[in-house]
């Protein structure tokens, strides 16, 4: 995503200067110490502190909110539909006979998880499966919350038939988790992520995923920052991506021949 950034801001003749929040409630602060040495602003924060975007807009700083819905705030907005990567990943897995299907949410905060396990939702409940509290497990979109979220599910006797992680990295450390338990992937356990990173077709079993269209979100960030820049009083626009079901191995389904793996 970052690399996106860079190489559309570059084809303008702009330099990017990168302010890591690492996740931390710290977004505002950020952004008080930005708005006073940059032409404009890309937002990509799990939370963002909604009084700071209420004061970039007084300043008249612009800025494009990457990841988040707008609210009341009349900024460009650009994001994936996570929503419907996540029904199309559980559709997958009823389709291939799966009912008891468990999901590794992350953190609660994070607009991606509140999106990805609506649709994890959507996907059972239009398919009439009723939803134990207990399929829903915490995460936090790390390797080592896919492994503590094995070790819960699989303390009910009707442990799950599948499992939908809402990253990649939650989603190949369960299955690091599973097979330590002998568990065998995707025979006992499919498992499903959300991403596709780099490291999902260098897994054992190779992870079926969700793939976000990272390099393009970052490259439409810039277009839509510079658009605002040219105008600052036209019209905020809002840009919403699709994303792409890629079938490997941890699924149990036959890998097309024509897969990027």
């Amino acid at each position: 995503m970052i690399r996106g950034v860079e190489q559309e801001a570059g084809r303008h003749n702009h330099n990017v200067l990168i302010y890591g929040t690492h996740g931390k409630e710290s977004s505002g602060r950020y952004l008080r110490t930005l708005s006073s040495k940059v032409d404009g602003l890309i937002i990509m924060a799990r939370s963002v502190d909604e009084e700071s975007l209420w004061s970039l807009e007084r300043q008249g700083v612009p800025f494009v909110l990457l990841g988040h819905s707008n609210g009341q705030l009349q900024c460009s907005t650009i994001s994936v539909d996570n929503e419907a990567g996540a029904y199309k990943a559980a559709a997958h897995l009823l389709g291939h006979g799966h009912q008891r299907i468990a999901i590794i949410t992350g953190p609660e905060n994070s607009p991606d998880n509140k999106g990805r396990l609506q649709g994890y939702k959507k996907a059972l409940i239009d398919a009439g499966i009723s939803l134990p509290q207990n399929w829903v497990v915490p995460g936090n979109f790390e390797y080592e919350g896919g492994q503590l979220a094995i070790h819960k599910l699989l303390e009910s006797k009707s442990g799950p038939m599948a499992i939908l992680a809402a990253n990649d990295e939650m989603a190949i450390g369960a299955i690091d988790a599973a097979q330590k338990k002998s568990l065998r992937v995707p025979e006992d356990l499919a498992v499903i992520g959300f991403d596709d990173i780099q490291m999902s077709a260098l897994t054992h079993p190779s992870l079926t995923t969700v793939r976000q269209p990272m390099q393009l979100l970052g490259e439409a960030a810039v277009t839509l920052l510079f658009n605002r820049l040219q105008n600052s009083n036209g019209l905020p626009h809002h840009e919403v991506m699709d994303t792409k079901l890629v079938v490997r191995q941890s699924c149990g389904c036959p890998v097309p021949s024509t897969s990027n793996n």
